[in-house]
């Protein structure tokens, strides 16, 4: 079972394994280096649980990209954190802002990167 707090030395051991399992699965599978919803699908299928039918994996490439979900949410925070700014709305008329928790779990990863590559200096070669 997952850890539902990890700590960022945790969070950053579980990234570089995510890594190798992609870096793996882009060499095996080429057609996944341009298609982030069959990479996604591979993945689950390899290292987890969780079983996708070929069926219902049809049916998620008609739906709309993960990314294109992710800046959705993302506008609508961005618009929710502009009224904040702005004292148009308090934190109780929030509806889509992450809790604090969630903010400072994600505070602490970027930490532990910023320990781990040094003094928060990304390397392009790294990446």
């Amino acid at each position: 079972m997952n850890n539902p707090t990890p700590s960022g030395s945790q969070m950053l051991a579980r990234s570089e394994k995510v890594k190798d399992r992609v870096a793996w699965l882009l060499k095996r599978y080429p057609q996944t280096k341009g298609d982030d919803l069959q990479l996604v699908w591979r993945y689950y299928k390899a290292y987890t649980n969780i079983r996708i039918k070929f069926v219902d994996f049809k049916e998620l490439l008609m739906s709309p990209a993960p990314e294109t979900i992710r800046r959705r949410r993302q506008e609508l925070q961005q618009i929710e954190k502009q009224g904040l700014e702005a004292g148009e709305i308090t934190l109780d008329d929030c509806q889509y802002l992450p809790k604090e928790r969630t903010i400072k779990k994600r505070h602490n990863y970027r930490n532990a990167l910023k320990a781990y590559y040094g003094n928060g200096q990304l390397n392009l070669g790294d990446f």
